[in-house]
């Protein structure tokens, strides 16, 4: 059984559960070329940077940069000093 990435994890709730988060499209970045999990938008054209992680204090934990994301989306947000400008969703709160 082959054990997925934080990342590869993130994407099926994700898809299934984007029309409720008024984003127009998505692109994936390449795991293995080290590009940034996603980049999404919505109708006003604002760009969303998307790292994928099981828990939002991973992002952290990984020594992600806060300046190369704004949006984290995980299943539990978990990291209580998350900085400000970076938006969490938390896929277990979610109501399909």
């Amino acid at each position: 059984m082959e054990i997925l990435s934080e990342r590869k994890n993130g994407y099926i709730p994700f898809g299934c559960l984007c029309k409720h988060f008024i984003f127009e499209g998505i692109l994936i970045g390449e795991e293995d070329k080290g590009e940034l999990d996603a980049i999404a938008w919505n109708i006003n054209d604002n760009e969303y940077i998307i790292e994928f992680e099981s828990f939002s204090s991973n992002f952290k934990k990984h020594g992600r940069s806060p300046e190369r994301c704004n949006l984290i989306i995980c299943w539990k947000h978990n990291w209580e000093e998350c900085l400000n400008n970076i938006e969490v969703i938390e896929l277990a709160e979610q109501k399909t």
